[in-house]
């Protein structure tokens, strides 16, 4: 069997270049204009049809409130941004180790924040260490 494919200059495998405008598009948590163009129109919408909505609304709830409650669900979507979920682990994400302080003294209590406040301060000045003294304007 022959081959027949034919590579051209610019395939793969022979000369692969990237498009002159690779990387120059928005960067990472820019929101996309046409997204945010059309969202703020559809906010604009509801905003000035706040009070014909709110009819439409009272019409639906009377026939069927759990609908009135999804209707307002779906178009909160588009004004209310989603909140992302958060996971809190321990230490190399194993569980959060907690204890029961109320047995401690208030001298152990007194201790602990003290320690507390000390790893804090360190904390701080090792993070301000690093910055360098402060500018003056």
């Amino acid at each position: 069997m022959v081959n027949t494919k034919v590579q051209r200059p610019g395939a793969r495998g022979l000369h692969h270049r990237r498009p002159p405008n690779a990387g120059k598009g928005r960067k990472k948590g820019v929101p996309n204009r046409l997204t945010m163009s059309i969202r703020e129109a559809f906010q604009k919408l509801v905003e000035d049809n706040a009070e014909n909505m709110t009819k439409w609304l009272k019409r639906i709830a009377a026939r069927d409130p759990a609908k009135a409650i999804d209707v307002i669900s779906k178009l909160s979507e588009y004004c209310v941004p989603k909140l992302g979920r958060i996971e809190h682990t321990g230490p190399d994400g194993g569980p959060i180790q907690t204890e029961s302080l109320t047995n401690l003294t208030d001298d152990a209590i007194a201790r602990r924040l003290a320690d507390i406040a000390a790893r804090e301060a360190a904390s701080r000045g090792a993070a301000e260490a690093k910055e360098g003294p402060p500018q003056l304007n």
